[in-house]
């Protein structure tokens, strides 16, 4: 075979196989796109739900703070009737 005819075998050879590598990046490319679109829009909904979450959170815990405060007053209250009781039985 001549020296002419062999460089062109590898040259085309060579031509397809990057066509073939391109078009493999390109389809792999694509995927890695979808894949990235798809991981935005799950990021986007756990965002909102903790979002949410903080909400029902600070909700929880301005009750507890309503109660607490409920809870101490009577607290307070209890302890207030006590003492009077104990000065009176004291005099």
């Amino acid at each position: 075979m001549s020296e002419l005819f062999k460089s062109d075998v590898f040259f085309f050879i060579s031509s397809v196989g990057f066509v073939v590598l391109g078009m493999i990046g390109i389809i792999i490319g694509i995927y890695i796109i979808a894949i990235a679109r798809d991981i935005k829009i799950i990021t986007k909904g756990a965002k909102k739900q903790a979002e949410g979450l903080y909400k029902v959170i600070d909700i929880i815990g301005e009750k507890m703070k309503k109660e607490g405060e409920k809870i101490s007053d009577f607290i307070e209250l209890g302890l207030s009737y006590f003492k009077k009781t104990n000065k009176k039985s004291k005099k």
